[in-house]
C-alpha cells in the first residue's frame, strides 16, 4: 500500500445521493497477482493515518476476491456512513459504519462478492457484459425460478449478483454449508450453476471444492495434472480450439472441468478409457 498525497477525485457518495468533488486521501493497493487498484478515502476522516487504517482494511478483503471479480475494479471510493456498498462504474463504493455492521454480521466478504460481481460480471462497458449474454438469458428462462426474491423483483439488475455468491459456495465453499442447503441451490438455478461452470473464470486464490467429487471427476483431475504445466496449457489450448471455454493458465478448475467433461460427451469417450491418452492426443496433433 503507497501513499500518493491527497488529490481531487470525484466520487459517489449514498448519504447525498449524488456525485461530489473531495481532496481525497489516494493510496495505491498492489496485490500479489501484479495488479493495483487505487483507493480513495473521503478527506472527512482527518488524518492519513486514519486513512490508511481504512484503506488497507477493506484492501485486505478486496485482495482476496476471486480474480474475476477485480478485474475490472479500478478505484474504490471510502466514506463515512451507514448506507449500502455499492458496485459497477469500475468501482467498489464502501460506507465505513455500515462495513462495520456487515462485519458485525459476518457478511462483508459476501456483500464484496455481491458487489464487485456487478463491477466485473454485469456492468456496462467491461470486456463482456454476462446479464445481457445469451447463454444467461437461456438460463434464466430454463430454471424458471430465482435464488433470491431480490433477484426475482430486479432480474436485469441483481440477478448475476445474487446467483454468482451461491455458485462460489456450491463450487468453492461447499463444506461451508450443510447438504441440505446446497441440494437446494442445486435445485434453484441448475442452469445459471451450469453457466458459471462454462465461463473458465479465474477464480483464484479460491481452489475448486473437490471433497465430495465421484471417482470419474477424480480421475479427469489426476489424468490433468500428471502432465507438466506447459502441456496442461497446451491442453487447455486444444480444449478452446475445439470450442470448450477453459483458461489457459494449467490450473485444474471448474472451467476446465466443464471443458473436459463435454468434449468426453460429444465424443462418446467412455468413463473407462485411459483419460491420459486421451490429453496425449492433444498433445500430438
Amino acid at each position: 500500500m503507497k501513499y500518493e498525497g491527497q488529490k481531487q477525485r470525484e466520487m459517489f457518495d449514498r448519504r447525498r445521493n449524488s456525485w461530489i468533488k473531495n481532496s481525497a486521501y489516494i493510496f495505491n493497493a498492489i496485490f500479489s497477482d501484479g495488479s493495483n487498484i487505487e483507493i480513495q478515502v473521503n478527506s472527512e476522516f482527518s488524518s492519513s493515518e486514519i486513512a490508511f487504517n481504512y484503506a488497507e482494511k477493506y484492501s485486505k478483503v478486496i485482495g482476496q476476491l476471486p480474480n474475476i471479480l477485480r478485474k475490472d475494479v479500478r478505484t474504490v471510493w471510502i466514506h463515512k456512513g451507514k448506507n449500502p456498498f455499492g458496485g459497477g462504474n469500475f468501482n467498489l463504493l464502501i460506507h465505513t459504519d455500515q462495513g462495520d455492521e456487515y462485519i458485525s454480521e459476518g457478511i462483508l466478504e459476501e456483500t464484496l462478492i455481491h458487489e464487485a460481481s456487478h463491477t466485473s460480471l454485469d456492468w456496462p462497458g467491461i470486456s463482456k457484459n454476462h446479464g445481457i449474454s445469451k447463454g444467461w438469458i437461456e438460463a434464466q428462462k430454463a430454471d424458471k425460478g430465482y435464488i433470491s426474491d431480490y433477484a426475482e423483483d430486479y432480474p436485469n439488475r441483481e440477478d448475476i449478483a445474487e446467483s454468482f455468491l451461491p455458485w462460489v459456495v456450491v463450487r468453492y465453499k461447499a463444506d461451508r454449508i450443510g447438504e441440505k442447503h446446497r441440494n437446494k441451490i442445486i435445485k434453484a438455478i441448475p442452469n445459471r450453476l451450469r453457466y458459471f461452470d462454462l465461463q473458465g473464470f479465474d477464480m483464484r486464490p479460491l481452489k475448486l471444492n473437490e471433497k465430495k467429487q465421484d471417482n470419474k471427476t477424480n480421475q479427469m483431475r489426476n489424468a490433468f495434472n500428471s502432465f507438466s504445466l506447459n502441456d496442461r496449457k497446451r491442453i487447455q489450448g486444444k480444449l478452446r480450439e475445439y470450442g470448450y471455454e477453459s483458461l489457459l493458465d494449467g490450473i485444474w478448475g471448474p472451467g476446465t472441468l466443464s471443458a473436459v467433461r463435454r468434449y468426453l460427451s460429444r465424443n462418446e469417450i467412455q468413463s473407462s478409457t485411459d483419460l491420459e491418452s486421451v490429453f496425449k492426443t492433444f498433445l500430438g496433433d
